[in-house]
């Protein structure tokens, strides 16, 4: 018998290549029946894998369509707190942001190396409603009635002394950044770089609402013997809503940065507050303890 191929006979060399090909096409027929990855004949070009050779086709089709969640990252950002006063009452945190897949918090040295930096501040406080809060914390103790007109003053003069080494205990000032619990609620303003496929450019959230809390508490009236600092953030900003969990070492802030969607329902955190409500528990807060305090996910 004699094949034909393009309208000419094939010859003896035709035919070896002829026979080549039926070889690998019977070779990938085999291997789709029984799902394996077809090896092409010896000496040949490897042969492409058709999707339905290394899995069945509708597993394929399903691995083509599902793309990974970006809220599955973690957002780690860290840096330096400073405030300027008693001119201006301003709060500063400059560092960088990192993120993270596998809810393994990033070193220092990355983070240093990173390009995504931030300079976030703080420059608005609502002296009234600070003092307000100040002084419901001495209702029903002995120092009730006693008010305290010092508002966000009496904060950054007690973060100024610290940081000066008046506290014998703390010549460092390395709780210096504690008494940011008595501000209460604030809100960053301020930029980060970030490259959405365009390069790093400057983006800014449309909230960042954050607060402090201390452990262990102290009663009115007694000596402060914190010893942690605990911070929550919420937010949001063009690409969704965010909670953020972290801690105050020395001057250094962490903040664990997750997005949720819409029908999460840690979207019902509503302020810091609600966050560290619902996270913190009981005793200090460890900077490793914070990818499994804000997963990825969490049952309705």
């Amino acid at each position: 018998l004699r094949l034909w191929r393009y309208g000419f006979p094939l010859g003896s060399g035709d035919e070896v290549v002829y026979a080549h090909n039926l070889s690998a096409r019977a070779c990938n027929l085999l291997a789709a029946a029984l799902h394996l990855t077809p090896s092409a004949p010896p000496g040949s070009e490897p042969l492409p894998v058709p999707a339905s050779a290394a899995m069945p086709r509708k597993a394929a089709k399903r691995a083509r369509t599902v793309e990974r969640d970006w809220r599955a990252t973690l957002f780690v950002w860290r840096g330096h707190l400073e405030i300027h006063s008693p001119d201006e009452h301003q709060i500063a945190w400059r560092g960088a942001w990192l993120g993270t897949d596998d809810d393994t918090m990033p070193t220092e040295t990355a983070l240093k190396a990173s390009a995504n930096t931030f300079e976030l501040t703080v420059e608005t406080f609502d002296h009234e409603q600070i003092t307000e809060r100040s002084n419901a914390k001495y209702v029903g103790t002995e120092f009730e009635g006693q008010e305290v007109d010092g508002g966000s003053d009496m904060v950054f003069e007690a973060m100024e002394m610290i940081l000066g080494g008046a506290d014998e205990e703390d010549p460092e000032g390395r709780k210096a950044f504690f008494q940011l619990d008595g501000l209460f609620e604030m809100q960053f303003g301020g930029s980060y770089k970030l490259d959405n496929g365009n390069g790093l450019e400057d983006t800014s959230d449309d909230t960042h609402r954050w607060g402090v809390r201390t452990w262990p508490s102290t009663p009115p009236g007694e000596v402060e013997c914190a010893t942690h600092a605990a911070v929550a953030a919420v937010g949001t900003t063009p690409f969704g809503r965010f909670v953020s969990l972290g801690v105050i070492e020395g001057s250094t802030m962490t903040l664990a940065r997750r997005y949720i969607a819409d029908d999460d329902p840690r979207a019902a955190w509503a302020s810091p507050a609600a966050v560290l409500d619902a996270v913190f528990g009981e005793g200090p807060l460890a900077l490793d303890e914070i990818p499994a305090k804000l997963p990825w996910k969490v049952d309705s």
